[in-house]
């Protein structure tokens, strides 16, 4: 009984099928194609601005937690397309969504860059701001080429959050317009009232300095923490940094650490120096080399020349269930050295007057 319904019901769709597309002259193939397409991508029959909005309240979200990965599913097959919006968006989550390190830092660079060939204004500024630009002066002619395209011209609307966000920034930096934390300080609290986590921690940053606004503490450790809860892992270390030291809210060692390490599992190189620094010293965690080299190494690998200082330490001496390697030791102090630590200088002298570490130096 159940195949011959199953029958019935097959014929009465076959016979519909035939009935669409002689009305409409499509194919029956033709029919097979569309819903096939309609499958693979969902989003097709959605207007552009419709998916952008969408994306934008993924990657700011005025409640709630953000959605990157949903984001990032809208935004790919438009990004594959060419679209200079969606490859804007695309660069603004590797630049302040993703694991922060070098390659999420080029990666950005590189799809601001595909965004501003074709016009796209913010995109610009985003890379200005990105730290493999050529040069601080390539940097300054950029930004003013945004500004003289008609930036500066454009409404709230047009600009979005993120664009706001971003003449906060020249402002703040003196980036093709005159220093001005005042100013700065209205378009950061104007992007961060709209919801964007990144201006929320830097209007805490203008309070925690007393740049623009009167200094006021409590108020960098309101809205530093309301950065931290949706996900802003620079936002977390600073929070961490308040509780450490007891700058806007009661001094709470642990709890310090409870934020460094949130913002470490997040991706934060700062945060994975901080933990593997404790663990190392034995200062707000108990001391384990171990854990000191898993974490330091992470945040060595995303660039952080203070730990790769400490990862030379432990080689150095053979700590943290490491072989003493005196050749690995004098790369890392090396690496160090030129990322910026000066005081890996005086660790590679020590090295080199014992005779350690000469095939590699």
């Amino acid at each position: 009984m159940k195949k011959m319904i199953l029958m019935i019901l097959s014929f009465v769709l076959a016979l519909s099928l035939c009935a669409c597309t002689k009305a409409t002259g499509q194919s029956a193939d033709m029919v097979e194609k569309s819903v096939a397409d309609e499958i693979a991508n969902p989003d097709a029959g959605r207007s552009h601005e419709d998916i952008m909005t969408e994306v934008r309240s993924c990657i700011f979200p005025v409640d709630g937690e953000k959605d990157i990965e949903t984001a990032m599913d809208l935004l790919l097959p438009l990004v594959e397309e060419g679209d200079a919006e969606a490859q804007y968006y695309w660069g603004w989550i590797y630049d302040h969504d993703l694991e922060e390190n070098d390659e999420t830092e080029r990666e950005s660079l590189h799809w601001y860059k595909l965004a501003m060939e074709q016009g796209y204004l913010k995109a610009y500024l985003g890379v200005s701001r990105n730290k493999f630009v050529e040069s601080e002066e390539k940097a300054e002619e950029i930004a003013r080429e945004a500004i003289q395209n008609g930036l500066l011209e454009l409404s709230d609307e047009e600009l979005g959050q993120d664009g706001i966000y971003w003449i906060g920034t020249l402002y703040r930096t003196g980036q093709g317009v005159e220093q001005d934390y005042a100013k700065a300080y209205e378009w950061y609290l104007k992007a961060a009232e709209a919801g964007n986590d990144v201006a929320m921690n830097d209007v805490g940053y203008l309070y925690y300095n007393g740049y623009g606004v009167e200094q006021d503490y409590e108020k960098a450790y309101e809205w530093v923490l309301k950065a931290a809860e949706v996900g802003n892992t620079v936002a977390m270390d600073n929070l961490g940094g308040m509780y450490y030291t007891g700058y806007g809210v009661e001094q709470n060692k642990a709890k310090a650490y409870e934020w460094y390490l949130k913002a470490a599992e997040a991706g934060n190189p700062n945060s994975m120096n901080r933990i593997g620094d404790a663990y190392y010293d034995g200062e707000g965690l108990e001391q384990n080399y171990a854990l000191a080299l898993q974490w330091l190494q992470k945040s060595a690998d995303a660039g952080y020349a203070n730990s790769m200082h400490y990862l030379g330490v432990l080689y150095q001496n053979g700590w943290g269930n490491v072989f003493r390697s005196y050749q690995t030791a004098m790369n890392w102090y090396i690496d160090a050295y030129l990322n910026g630590n000066e005081k890996a200088v005086d660790s590679i002298n020590a090295m080199l007057e014992k005779g350690q570490g000469l095939d590699v130096y």
